[in-house]
């Protein structure tokens, strides 16, 4: 899903935007998505329509969907997707959102995620920040990320910034990628004052030689 803040500076939007894809397999890796197909009562069936997914989504979705209803939360995931990308199912968004809402709200960290990011694309800044939370306050890192960034969506004051740089640490901590691009970016940009903005330049230099382009957009 592409982020668009509805009130934000568009500047602003594609930077967070490229934060989101520089996370995407690092989220993935970090959340509890495998241990809840590890863990699912219906983890034989859930592959049975993995494979009838691949030859027939349609058919494959209606397997989805019945796991989901018994509460499957692994199916719940796969089910908003398919209402999300329109694959197996009509598209979607409200039918996705309201998966994603019961997967986050069953336990899948992955779909909180989703469910945040969502809410950002509908431009309910304040819903998001509130879905991060949950997240944020266990100390789970990928939370601790989003929390941070729709709170700069929010306010891309200086004071925002430094309000959101202990989280940004603790998931650069545990090698967020966009953690790092975003506790650069803020520092060229001075926003953690000027002392940083030296650093905060090199810092971009180095990360774009492995992860391509990642200078900040022109103002």
């Amino acid at each position: 899903m592409r982020l668009r803040a509805a009130s934000g500076v568009q500047n602003l939007s594609v930077m967070l935007e490229r934060a989101m894809w520089l996370n995407v397999d690092w989220e993935r890796g970090q959340s509890n998505i495998s241990q809840l197909l590890e863990d699912d009562p219906f983890r034989e069936r859930i592959f049975d329509a993995e494979q009838r997914y691949a030859t027939d989504e349609t058919a494959g979705f209606a397997e989805y969907l019945s796991l989901a209803e018994r509460g499957s939360v692994f199916s719940m995931d796969k089910v908003a997707q398919c209402y999300d990308e329109g694959r197996g199912a009509t598209q979607s968004r409200r039918k996705a959102m309201d998966w994603l809402r019961r997967a986050f709200e069953a336990g899948s960290t992955y779909a909180l995620l989703n469910y945040g990011r969502a809410l950002i694309t509908g431009g309910e800044l304040a819903a998001a920040e509130e879905v991060f939370k949950n997240g944020a306050a266990d100390g789970w890192p990928p939370a601790q990320c989003w929390f941070a960034v729709v709170r700069i969506m929010r306010d891309d004051a200086p004071a925002s910034w430094r309000a959101a740089r202990p989280m940004l640490k603790k998931a650069a901590e545990k090698q967020s990628p966009a953690a790092k691009w975003l506790l650069a970016y803020g520092g060229a940009r001075g926003k953690f004052g000027l002392a940083d903005v030296w650093i905060g330049a090199r810092t971009l230099i180095q990360l774009s030689d492995h992860m391509g382009d990642s200078s900040p957009p022109r103002h």
